[in-house]
């Protein structure tokens, strides 16, 4: 009795969908435990041959690093920065584009310059730069705020320029939708990208305004974002959405920023939902889904905003799965091998290593790692020798240097750790480790130059951290330098932390300061807080 009525396009369409039943415990294989992955079905799928063009919040940096390891072309990979302009250990994280409107501007921007002369875009580029208090400019549209002479502004311009092109030649375009939180330049009648410096908010008082979008404008941006790139791009151009599962660090609102963070996301997975439903060169991927539905201590890092390394690598693991079927099964292999690894499931790993050809270091000591780990301890040795030769990715460099300091290969550690380092493979999550570790394996090596060095770096990204201030502390002891020693001893003994050290631990670095100060007092020096 329902022929030619909808409901019966309904009930045959939830009997069609095997994935229309929320997953059960009894389930044989279930989508959400113990991780959460939704039944893909994909719109159209990549080619190993494909330009992927990646834009969005900082999830979009994690994704197109995997990308780039499976061998497509990203061509956001290729940036690159002076290392006083970094903001993270990868130059990309500069181009951060949380929010829709920051996404929507620059392809904006680069799409209406595409035929322009150099002279006419530099015209256009001094529309983004901000002459700051103290000299130099900074970029209102870009993440990093560190202030620039104005002719290397317009330089670093020309380079986002150059490479936002590529996104009206990709086969394929990523946007992760990021939060919602926006600042309204009421000057360009633009929005900036991230907040202004707070001097410059006091200084040019009313220019920058706070806002939270509403519905309607965020789906307008986004809505605008992929006609233009349909207009504009390549032929045949498709559009990959996914809403970044990382939370505000903070909110402008008068919300918990738990609450706000909620109401941002769910707003952006509505919109992507929308224009998936709106046009059909768009599909949305679950990585949001993956990421909050996974009841699993394996998927956040340490600050509890970033998602770690390895939960990250099986998200694009199983988008290439799906997305990329004719993937060598070379390549697939080695991505399975390298998830596995970073899930610490290291006898799986190995298996999966042993049998990878063509052999290359990354391969050899990713293989020796996970034998070593499985216990087979001659696999050191084989560690040791490929280890430094290899290009190391992310977390990989991670348990590489973790487990050679393990086995006092602190030579071969220390090769890996500044190897990782100078080619940008360490995030910033991972980035104050890998110097604390440094500066612990230098001091083995009695580099003491190296360890003032690796621990000067790590004193400028985290000057109140514990595990900062105690390797400081502990250095200025070792070289004899009381005056030092007192002011790193000070700060520990003040630090909120310090009330949470173990009774034994607070004692000894009350005594320790009494100690150097005493040696203050003797050579004719002021005592700290005595």
């Amino acid at each position: 009795m329902f022929d030619g009525d909808p409901a019966t396009d309904a009930l045959r369409r939830a009997a069609r969908n095997k994935a229309a039943r929320w997953p059960s415990p009894k389930d044989e294989v279930n989508r959400l435990v113990p991780e959460a992955w939704p039944a893909l079905s994909p719109r159209f799928t990549l080619k190993q041959t494909d330009t992927v063009f990646t834009i969005g919040s900082c999830f979009a940096r994690n994704i197109e690093r995997y990308l780039d390891q499976f061998g497509l072309d990203v061509p956001m990979m290729r940036f690159a920065l002076p290392p006083e302009e970094m903001i993270e250990a990868r130059p990309q994280a500069i181009m951060n584009k949380y929010t829709p409107p920051s996404i929507f501007q620059e392809l904006e921007r680069t799409a209406e310059l595409l035929d322009a002369t150099e002279e006419e875009r530099k015209a256009r580029f001094m529309d983004v730069l901000l002459d700051v208090e103290g000299g130099g400019y900074i970029d209102l549209e870009l993440a990093g705020q560190t202030p620039v002479p104005l002719e290397r502004g317009l330089q670093r311009r020309e380079q986002v320029f150059q490479l936002f092109r590529n996104a009206f030649t990709a086969d394929t375009v990523v946007i992760t939708l990021g939060l919602i939180e926006c600042w309204w330049d009421t000057e360009r009648e633009k929005y900036v990208h991230p907040m202004p410096p707070t001097k410059e908010l006091s200084r040019r008082k009313g220019r920058f305004q706070f806002k939270q979008l509403r519905f309607a404008e965020a789906y307008d941006y986004i809505r605008k974002t992929v006609e233009l790139i349909e207009a504009k791009g390549k032929p045949g151009v498709r559009v990959l959405m996914t809403t970044s599962p990382v939370p505000l660090s903070a909110t402008f609102t008068d919300q918990d920023v738990i609450i706000a963070n909620l109401y941002s996301k769910s707003m952006l997975r509505t919109v992507a939902g929308e224009i998936y439903r709106n046009y059909q060169t768009v599909d949305y991927f679950p990585s949001f889904e993956n990421v909050m539905m996974t009841r699993s201590p394996v998927v956040w890092a340490e600050d509890l905003v970033h998602v770690t390394d390895a939960f990250v690598g099986k998200i694009v693991d199983n988008l290439l799965r799906h997305y990329l079927p004719d993937a060598s099964s070379d390549q697939q292999a080695m991505g399975r091998a390298v998830a596995l690894l970073r899930m610490r499931e290291f006898p799986a790993a190995a298996e999966i290593f042993a049998g990878l050809k063509p052999r290359t270091a990354r391969i050899d000591a990713l293989h020796a790692l996970a034998r070593l780990e499985s216990g087979e301890a001659a696999a050191l040795a084989d560690l040791r020798k490929a280890g430094p030769k290899a290009e190391l990715q992310g977390q990989e460099c991670l348990l590489v240097y973790r487990r050679l300091g393990r086995g006092q290969a602190w030579k071969e550690g220390v090769k890996v750790i500044e190897n990782a380092l100078a080619a940008g493979q360490v995030g910033q999550t991972e980035r104050l480790d890998a110097l604390l570790r440094l500066a612990r394996m230098r001091t083995m090596l009695k580099d003491t130059a190296g360890v003032g060095k690796a621990l000067a770096e790590a004193e400028a990204i985290a000057p109140r951290r514990m595990s900062v201030l105690r390797s400081l502390a502990q250095h200025a002891m070792q070289m004899g330098n009381a005056e030092d020693a007192v002011k790193y001893l000070t700060r520990i003994i003040k630090s909120p932390r310090f009330k949470t050290l173990p009774p034994e631990a607070a004692k000894r670095m009350r005594a320790a300061k009494m100690i150097w100060n005493k040696k203050l007092e003797a050579a004719g020096k002021p005592m700290v807080d005595a």
